[in-house]
């Protein structure tokens, strides 16, 4: 920069370094802060991380639940190449054996053979990526059967680790329930032949004239001898003890009691099919029987945020709702469709969960609000609480509240409810909100496009208004949310939503103004390449807060050295053309300020 030096005394060579602009993206403002302190506690916030289970903690979850059936202590064995153990097995009809191996030494292989050594069953992983074997097989005749661990290819041999268990089965009925005498607590299996996509839920009831004796499934295990992979985890509590099949075939729920009472269960299957709604985008409504789990299917629009309520329930109603489990074309032989490989039960991602729960009202199962993050068909459970046996209605409709702009809009707040008002928004966008509240202690949430808080704040005390200005970092919907601190209090508000149009200014056109009637000020202007801005900043007073973005909504700063009644000054530097946006808030004070940008004395384009 030739003849830099001769240019005034006032700004060090310390300013120059820290007002100069990093490399490689657009000049920051660099260093600290300035004006007059922070603006609303930061702007809109970024994403949240992502919401995946890893692949290792899945592994350990399959490994832990098969454990549930699959006990007992290993047998230990060393295999030499081209050899294998045997177990012989004395089978019925409808028994089921199970069985593990595991070696550190080779691949080991399990397989089950008839009294011509005809292959009966074989597995060498229990899943992609695992090589401990994993065999589950029932038994159609009455026979000697012969259990065998080896090699996978017979290519290597040392030392093996094997064990089994047999289990007695039950068919479970499509239509009805089954009585079945038990005399002990042996763990039983109850098997299902269910189609892909079926939902059934395991039920077990009195007998009249037996003691009363239940059986509660302790695991689900799937045709492969794995767990089920859990589609319905979301809806454990609305429908216990129940599944989606992924696959077609043999489902097993893993049976037994605690009580060695001679007596007779009845069990059987109850398949659940999901009612439909028909969504408008508005509203829509239908109706459950009291006492029974409901399941009902909506389809929803990205943006669709829903309230969900059973008013004439009672307030320990529980209502659930997810996305309807995926069961596409699966097939277990291939990685990445394989429906109980670990990846794919639980995936890794950062991707956002494609419903996101609100509150609807506070101690109220009742009610319940959710947004769509993506176009989905939404599964709604209910557990209903009632008095009487009578049906009650289920209503589902749109409850966001479009906030207009430079408007006042009321709204009524009751005890223990969330009221939620929806705009749209453009990166760059400058907004102030305020709200007025009566008869309660108002409390404000911000909420992005994806739902993240990104602003939060209750009134102070004695304090009946709430006022913060937001610069708008991501595109797109976003909810502003009403409710009482504590959810104790109720009574009307009013909400404002105010959109600032900034100003231009630049080189011989500086920013003038003057904060006295409190309103929020903007002001954009364009910084170049090779062209160093010379910042000189008056104000006749320095209480007032100040934010700068660039026009993408990310924040900037500006250092800026005070030389008292001079003003303050900075330089300001950037890589490629940048526009900065310049958000100026009322304090406490009255000032008059002026923005001048000059040139930088002695500066050549492409000089030192």
């Amino acid at each position: 920069m030739k003849g830099l030096w001769q240019w005034s005394a006032m700004l060090s060579l310390a300013l120059l370094a820290q007002c100069s602009s990093a490399q490689g993206g657009p000049g920051g403002f660099g260093g600290g802060g300035f004006g007059g302190g922070g603006f609303g506690g930061g702007g809109f916030g970024g994403q949240e991380g992502g919401r995946g289970t890893n692949v290792q903690t899945n592994n350990q979850n399959i490994t832990n639940t098969i454990q549930t059936y699959l006990t007992g202590d290993f047998s230990h064995s060393i295999l030499t190449p081209g050899e294998f153990t045997e177990w012989k097995l004395e089978l019925k009809p409808g028994q089921v054996v199970i069985a593990e191996a595991t070696s550190d030494s080779f691949d080991p292989a399990l397989e089950i053979v008839d009294a011509n050594s005809k292959v009966l069953a074989f597995n060498d992983d229990r899943y992609p990526g695992d090589q401990r074997p994993l065999l589950l097989w029932r038994c159609l005749s009455a026979g000697t059967y012969l259990l065998h661990t080896r090699c996978f290819r017979d290519k290597a041999g040392g030392p093996v680790d094997m064990r089994y268990r047999v289990f007695d089965s039950t068919d479970l009925p499509n239509d009805g329930t089954v009585d079945r005498v038990v005399t002990d607590t042996s763990e039983h299996l109850y098997r299902a032949q269910l189609k892909r996509g079926q939902v059934v839920q395991f039920v077990s009831n009195p007998v009249e004239g037996q003691p009363t004796v239940l059986v509660t499934p302790r695991a689900i295990i799937g045709p492969l001898g794995l767990p089920d992979p859990g589609l319905l985890a979301a809806f454990r509590n609305v429908l216990p003890n129940a599944l989606i099949a992924p696959l077609d075939g043999d489902y097993y729920f893993l049976g037994g009691r605690d009580t060695a009472l001679k007596a007779t269960v009845r069990v059987g299957l109850r398949f659940v099919d999901p009612i439909e709604l028909k969504w408008d985008g508005h509203s829509s409504q239908s109706d459950g029987q009291s006492g029974v789990t409901s399941l009902y299917s909506v389809k929803l629009k990205r943006g669709d945020l829903v309230q969900v309520t059973t008013p004439t329930l009672m307030p320990a109603t529980e209502i659930v709702a997810s996305i309807q489990p995926e069961t596409p074309d699966l097939d277990p032989k291939k990685p990445e469709a394989n429906p109980f490989y670990p990846k794919l039960l639980n995936p890794d991602s950062g991707e956002e969960a494609p419903i996101v729960a609100l509150t609807g009202r506070a101690r109220d199962g009742r009610v319940h609000v959710f947004q769509a993050m993506k176009d989905a068909t939404v599964w709604i459970g209910v557990v209903p609480r009632a008095n009487t046996s009578d049906r009650f209605p289920i209503v589902v409709k749109s409850v966001a509240t479009e906030l207009a702009t430079g408007v006042e809009s009321p709204g009524l707040l009751k005890i223990g409810d969330h009221a939620y008002w929806s705009f749209e928004a453009k990166v760059g966008d400058v907004m102030r909100f305020s709200a007025k509240v009566k008869g309660f202690s108002g409390q404000l949430v911000l909420r992005d496009p994806s739902l993240n808080d990104t602003w939060n704040r209750v009134a102070d005390v004695d304090s009946d208004s709430l006022t913060t200005t937001r610069v708008i970092s991501v595109p797109g919907r976003y909810l502003l949310e009403v409710a009482a601190d504590g959810d104790g209090g109720s009574g009307p508000y009013t909400l404002k939503r105010e959109v600032f149009q900034a100003k231009d200014f630049g080189k011989g056109r500086p920013a003038v103004g003057d904060l006295s009637d409190g309103q929020v000020q903007v002001w954009r202007f364009t910084a170049k390449p090779n062209d160093p801005i010379l910042v000189h900043w008056t104000s006749s007073d320095w209480t007032y807060s100040i934010s700068c973005r660039t026009q993408d909504g990310t924040e900037s700063r500006l250092a800026l050295l005070d030389y008292g009644k001079a003003g303050r000054y900075g330089i300001l530097s950037v890589t490629k053309s940048t526009d900065y946006v310049l958000v100026l808030v009322p304090g406490a004070s009255k000032a008059k300020y002026k923005i001048e940008l000059l040139d930088l004395p002695g500066f050549k384009d492409g000089g030192d």
